[in-house]
């Protein structure tokens, strides 16, 4: 993404889209674990830190697939083909980082459950063409 790129549309493209990430994870600690075990997880051990990070992680793998190039996401397919890559990047990517760093594992399984969420989440986000982004829709 070039400096010239980066405008108030890619800005929010980024926060929502990190904001959509961040809760789609949120929710899949609440469906693993229930209520009270995923408030532990949570705010006892740093899980909204967690979340975080592996947001990060998604984000930099939306660039690093250009996801955020407007010029390159016309084809519903491409894109869809694009969100794919980066999510099982992102999730391949945070896989090698909970065995090498244990710690910053949120739970078992919520990666398993994040996962859908979240590819649900990013194609229905992408597909839905706020912003502009993707494909436009001629009826």
């Amino acid at each position: 993404m070039k400096a010239s790129r980066l405008n108030a549309r890619t800005i929010l493209l980024l926060l929502v889209e990190a904001m959509l990430l961040f809760s789609g994870l949120i929710v899949a600690v609440y469906v693993r674990l229930g209520a009270i075990d995923a408030e532990d997880a949570l705010i006892v051990r740093h899980g909204f830190h967690k979340a975080a990070l592996a947001t990060i992680f998604c984000l930099t793998s939306f660039y690093l697939f250009d996801l955020y190039d407007f010029i390159v996401m016309h084809d519903r397919g491409e894109l869809v083909l694009r969100l794919l890559q980066a999510l099982g990047l992102a999730w391949i990517a945070l896989a090698l980082l909970f065995y090498a760093v244990p710690q910053v594992m949120i739970g078992r399984g919520v990666s398993l459950i994040a996962l859908p969420i979240a590819l649900l989440l990013m194609v229905g986000w992408r597909l839905a063409n706020p912003l502009g982004v993707g494909p436009s829709r001629t009826w």
